[in-house]
């Protein structure tokens, strides 16, 4: 049975149909590609100003941790310092009240208030060994010794002038003049340079000792035991007994370098030798 046969016009119309479908489905998927590129870039650009958020947020935090912990290291050095304040202060005082007692042993104290050192410093050391680098331990001692010689000279000048100096309240400025010796030391050894400021507190210290000093050197000899001249001698020894102090410092500063040294080491080993 023959099949009828489709004339131009049916030909063209169905032509014109699927071209239309075909065009009516390429816009629908150009429509589709279009959201979807358009819905990516609004979330790419949504991603990037929430990462720009987060890393400002982030850079706040570390700011402000910064901040939290400059301001928590400047709180611990107020209080460090006024410690130190009151411990120094402390022990001036404590040198000048133990001699009253022990007046007739003023060696015996210089080397008691040395040997506490040792117990005390070794101890902390043999419970603590990793406080204490290779580096640190490789400090020829001979260095500890020399540290230890001046300090003991000084410890004994110092003891016995405080114990025969009647002026207890001398003892305290007299010791300030370690500030103007040492400047000078470490000016002539190490070339140290020093500022106005720095010139001007050393001046105010010899100044202030020459007014409390000037009365002392018109006083007269009393009834009571009081001697002029052997309390000047007394008071003298007390300011030069400063001058090992400081050069056992400025050789400190010298031998270790920038070497960063326990502190408890170096005082137990200059305290041995010191003791020795």
């Amino acid at each position: 049975m023959e099949q009828p046969l489709l004339d131009s016009d049916s030909v063209q119309e169905s032509s014109r149909t699927l071209a239309s479908q075909e065009r009516s489905s390429g816009i629908a998927h150009s429509h589709s590609t279009g959201d979807l590129l358009e819905n990516g870039s609004g979330l790419l650009q949504r991603a990037s100003e929430i990462s720009a958020s987060d890393r400002e947020n982030h850079s706040n935090v570390n700011h402000g941790t910064v901040e939290i912990k400059d301001n928590s290291d400047s709180r611990m050095l107020l209080i460090s310092f006024v410690c130190m304040i009151f411990v120094g202060l402390g022990n001036k005082l404590f040198q000048v009240f133990q001699s009253i007692p022990m007046h007739n042993y003023p060696f015996f104290l210089s080397v008691l208030s040395t040997f506490i050192y040792i117990p005390t410093s070794f101890t902390y050391i043999w419970l603590f060994p990793s406080h204490i680098s290779d580096e640190e331990r490789t400090i020829p001692k001979r260095t500890f010794a020399v540290m230890g010689f001046l300090d003991a000279l000084s410890g004994i000048m110092l003891t016995i002038a405080i114990n025969f100096v009647t002026k207890r309240t001398l003892v305290i400025l007299l010791q300030q003049t370690a500030i103007p010796i040492s400047m000078l030391i470490s000016r002539v050894s190490l070339g140290t340079k020093y500022n106005v400021f720095q010139y001007s507190g050393a001046f105010v210290v010899i100044f202030g000792l020459l007014v409390v000093l000037a009365p002392s050197g018109d006083s007269q000899d009393s009834e009571d035991g009081y001697n002029a001249k052997s309390e000047l001698l007394w008071m003298t020894l007390l300011v030069l007994s400063n001058v090992p102090t400081c050069l056992s410092s400025v050789y400190k500063e010298k031998a270790l370098g920038e070497l960063d040294i326990n502190v408890v080491y170096l005082n137990g080993w200059v305290a041995l030798y010191q003791f020795v």
